[in-house]
């Protein structure tokens, strides 16, 4: 699947940045020039551009309880998706409101177990949202709080099977977080190598064992086993 210029029911853009498949199992794809929507039937994509959503540059997609769907982008904050009505809200940074969404520039999202939706920006911190106002409240780095997030920008989000909150940033490592906390547990590159590999981390993922692997932009793949408190590096070998 790719684009084809003049073809309105081909995917818009061949850059993806990220893929959903939501409860009607339909695939929306997000590009860095449009959201689209997968037909199964037509075997063609339905796109939506500026005129029905704010930006096209998609970042990640993510549902809430509701069945709505939360929608990142590069500079111009949230989209809502309410598939009931087919309507698009949009949700932005707003100068000296401290309830709003910390930044336009969004990166990662996540609705816990619980119905909160946390949302990662670049330069907001981390934002958390528990009412139907959209207001946010914020975490940010305090270099005076050692608890606290260690870095401005977030750029993935994860939720264990035990309900703790995995937080990877830009350079400032992994942030963990408890579910009855709202201290951070940090973890950073060290010099040894059972510590994390790389402190750009941008994905996580729990298998069945309960191991936490983790992606980072610079150092490769990660396995933190949770019983003995430590990382398993694992990168490339240019003699392979």
């Amino acid at each position: 699947y790719h684009h084809v210029p003049g073809n309105r029911n081909s995917l818009s853009d061949d850059r993806v940045s990220c893929l959903f498949r939501d409860n009607n199992d339909r695939l929306w794809v997000g590009t860095s020039n449009g959201l689209n929507l997968y037909d199964q039937n037509r075997k063609a994509f339905i796109p939506f551009f500026n005129n029905q959503i704010n930006g096209n540059k998609i970042t990640t997609i993510a549902p809430d309880k509701k069945g709505k769907l939360w929608i990142g982008t590069e500079d111009n904050g949230l989209n809502i998706f309410d598939p009931l009505n087919q309507m698009f809200h949009n949700i932005t940074h707003q100068n000296g409101k401290p309830g709003s969404l910390g930044s336009n520039q969004v990166r990662s999202i996540l609705c816990d177990k619980k119905g909160n939706i946390w949302v990662g920006t670049i330069n907001g911190g981390l934002n958390l949202t528990q009412t139907n106002d959209n207001s946010f409240y914020h975490y940010q780095d305090n270099p005076d709080d050692p608890a606290s997030l260690s870095q401005r920008t977030v750029s993935a989000l994860f939720e264990d099977k035990q309900g703790n909150l995995w937080i990877g940033t830009h350079r400032g490592g992994v942030n963990l977080s408890s579910s009855n906390t709202h201290k951070f547990k940090i973890y950073r590159q060290e010099l040894n190598f059972n510590s994390l590999s790389y402190n750009d981390v941008k994905c996580f993922c729990e298998d069945k064992d309960g191991n936490i692997w983790i992606g980072t932009d610079g150092g490769g793949l990660n396995l933190y086993n949770k019983e003995k408190k430590l990382f398993v590096q694992y990168r490339t070998n240019n003699n392979d």
